[in-house]
């Protein structure tokens, strides 16, 4: 596959070198740099593009992803805003914009934008799961549901609409509901380990910490670098009254994530159980040092 880039690259290339103020040469070797993960020479083609051609939407759509994914989301907003005034048809820079408002947290912009992408383009299914999501965040749970709902009716595989929806029925504290909807994302992918993860969580909070355990240790077999997995695994521990079993996690989770407070007080809490009050109490400092930063 690389390959190909790298030819297509080349032919680019020389289109270039033949006419090089023609713009779309330029867009299209940016393409080229962004599809082989060269995110610099991208966003260089694109601001060329650019600036021979100030009209070209897609130049502006693509220069917003970079931005993007480099966490400058004022300046993917800004090229996305372009896009839609030189195009206010273009569901795809509304869908991307409401994407960076949702990383900005503001989730109010990031549903108005979804709604926009959803009115030019109602048969995309990730736009309705994205505004689910951004309503899940607001804590407005039915219509999260509503817009999950949708997008499983237009692609019955779409697994994230799953894993979304189980996780919104679980805040609600429909645990048989959550539950149903992260099997179903197993069976669509059982090498998931989001879905186990999840599904784990629920087992947890409906006070079923053996199948809790089990689902968080598939999470981490999937994916070994999953501290929240350790971390809900030890709690899970916990909850059955394995304080041993707990700590062997929550050190784990402390590994990967070492300047979590949260790690560290509950391992405290497991050795205070255990009458360990030295390493209770350097647990206990270390959280809350933590916690003061």
């Amino acid at each position: 596959m690389k390959d190909k880039y790298v030819e297509g690259k080349k032919s680019i290339a020389k289109a270039i070198k033949h006419d090089p103020l023609t713009a779309v040469f330029y867009y299209n070797r940016g393409v080229s740099y962004y599809d082989m993960g060269n995110r610099e020479k991208a966003l260089a083609d694109y601001n060329q593009a650019i600036e021979l051609d100030p009209e070209l939407k897609d130049a502006y759509i693509n220069r917003g992803l970079v931005y993007q994914e480099e966490g400058n989301y004022d300046m993917a907003i800004a090229d996305y805003t372009r896009a839609i005034n030189l195009d206010p048809e273009c569901g795809l820079a509304y869908k991307n914009s409401g994407y960076a408002y949702f990383c900005k947290g503001d989730y109010d912009k990031a549903i108005a934008d979804y709604t926009m992408a959803m009115d030019l383009d109602p048969e995309i299914p990730a736009t309705y799961n994205d505004r689910g999501v951004a309503y899940d965040n607001k804590g407005k749970y039915d219509e999260a549901i509503t817009d999950f709902i949708m997008a499983i009716e237009l692609d019955p595989e779409h697994i994230d609409s799953y894993i979304n929806r189980g996780t919104t029925y679980r805040k609600k504290g429909d645990y048989n509901g959550a539950l149903a909807d992260y099997a179903r994302a197993i069976v669509l992918n059982p090498g998931y380990a989001a879905a186990y993860y999840n599904r784990g969580l629920a087992h947890y909070y409906s006070q079923d910490p053996d199948k809790a355990i089990a689902d968080f240790a598939m999470a981490i077999k999937l994916d070994p670098k999953n501290g929240t997995a350790y971390y809900n695994c030890g709690l899970s521990h916990v909850l059955k009254g394995n304080n041993d079993k707990a700590i062997i996690d929550f050190t784990r989770s402390i590994k990967l994530y070492p300047k979590d407070a949260d790690g560290y007080y509950n391992r405290g809490l497991c050795y205070q159980q255990k009458g360990e009050h030295e390493k209770a109490k350097t647990d206990f400092s270390k959280a809350k040092d933590l916690s003061l930063k």
